[in-house]
């Protein structure tokens, strides 16, 4: 997955106001029509910034995915932190889109509270009725670089 993170993420890391551990992390997908730079990607802020009615998958059966088994490990040889979770299934989504790209919102209560982390390239995938996993990375889900 190319790492794309958001300022957001960094803001709030920052203020101590982020604990990938305890706090709700939802998973979405994004259609590939959607071609955001990174400066584009580091700027947004919220679920709203993204567009979703436009930019996000829309077919019958889609809705953003909680992520579980989620760890936190240093990594002193890769001057990284690694924010990790489970591969993310989305189940019996209806034919009609593709998508290549997730982001991970860390979730409020809606789209104008729940703060973008980042959004991550993933393979072109048509969606066509059945199951579609998203298989993370042994190196983990986001990447907090200090260098």
């Amino acid at each position: 997955m190319a790492q794309n993170n958001t300022n957001r993420l960094a803001y709030l890391m920052a203020t101590a106001a982020f604990n990938w551990g305890s706090h709700t992390i939802r998973m979405g997908l994004l259609k590939s029509s959607y071609t955001p730079t990174a400066a584009q990607i580091r700027a947004l802020n919220v679920a709203n910034d993204l567009t979703p009615g436009t930019n996000e998958i829309s077919v019958s059966g889609y809705a953003r995915q909680t992520v579980g088994s989620k760890t936190t490990t240093e990594v002193d040889a890769s001057d990284r932190v690694e924010l990790d979770c489970a591969d993310v299934t989305f189940t019996a989504l209806v034919a009609g889109q593709t998508f290549d790209k997730v982001f991970f919102i860390k979730f409020g209560t809606n789209d104008t509270d729940s703060e973008v982390l980042g959004v991550y390239d993933v393979t072109a995938t048509p969606t066509n009725g059945g199951d579609v996993t998203i298989t993370i990375d042994s190196t983990g889900a986001i990447h907090v670089r200090t260098v």
